[in-house]
């Protein structure tokens, strides 16, 4: 409870020195960024979500949202299962992981802003593009988790598989439960990085999702809707990253769910 109500503390005197803080000439002299035209304010960023929310206002968010949930979700399922799959085949052929690992840390460590045009040209602005880049980050993620954990099993499980008569198939199942595992750990990070990357998709292509929207405010200097979608979208995230770590939990309740974001 001591941890709710500090938490409700920042927030609440996060929202007054936002309504206020524009109001104070001093402030705002010392910090010129404190003004209702680049900031908004809470009461007008309320006003414009329940105007968002009640297709009050054009255009109407839910088809655009149902379209960044179908990319976001179909993109982060696509890069979770390849990258399981590349994890377990790398974590179990040493060969293979030491060829491709220089590769795929220059891969990972290229920015991925420089790469989504890239799928815009060829996709195009549809929600295609949303799947394959939240795809294609995601896969990198659970990859270089998928790998730790396959090789990471503890020497003696495989050891005693194998003088049990294990081979090939038996031993990647041993390894698969490692990688299951690092990768539901990872899983609320995994979660986030799908909701930003399908959001950054739109953004640069203007396909049709809630990331079109954010341009569009942008585009207009619009203060308020910008920040109207920054709360709307930070309530999604939270909610998406929660669900994530509650299904991490649920599957991994034997770790007691120490250290899970």
């Amino acid at each position: 409870m001591r941890v709710i109500a500090l938490q409700g503390l920042v927030v609440g005197g996060f929202f007054t020195l936002w309504q206020f803080g524009p109001k104070l000439e001093a402030l705002r002299q010392t910090f010129p960024f404190l003004d209702e035209f680049f900031i908004s304010s809470p009461t007008m960023v309320a006003g414009r979500l329940v105007e968002m929310v009640t297709g009050a206002r054009e255009p109407n968010i839910w088809p655009l949202a149902l379209n960044s949930a179908q990319g976001i979700l179909l993109g982060g399922v696509i890069g979770i299962a390849c990258g399981m799959v590349g994890g377990l085949v790398l974590s179990h052929w040493p060969t293979a992981h030491a060829i491709a690992l220089p590769y795929l840390v220059a891969l990972n460590a290229t920015p991925k802003l420089a790469l989504v045009p890239i799928f815009v040209v060829v996709f195009g602005p549809t929600v295609t593009t949303a799947v394959t880049v939240t795809a294609f980050v995601v896969f990198l993620v659970t990859l270089f988790a998928a790998v730790a954990g396959g090789r990471n099993v503890p020497a003696e499980q495989l050891l005693n598989a194998e003088l049990l008569g294990g081979r090939g198939i038996e031993l990647m199942r041993i390894r698969m439960r490692y990688v299951s595992v690092w990768t539901l750990a990872n899983l609320p990070n995994i979660v986030a990085t799908a909701f930003v990357a399908g959001l950054l998709s739109e953004v640069l292509s203007t396909g049709p999702g809630l990331g079109r929207l954010i341009r569009l405010a942008l585009q207009r200097l619009d203060a308020t809707g910008t920040m109207a979608l920054v709360v709307l979208l930070s309530i999604i995230g939270l909610a998406l990253v929660r669900t994530g770590r509650v299904v991490a939990r649920r599957y991994l309740h034997w770790f007691g769910g120490e250290g899970l974001l």
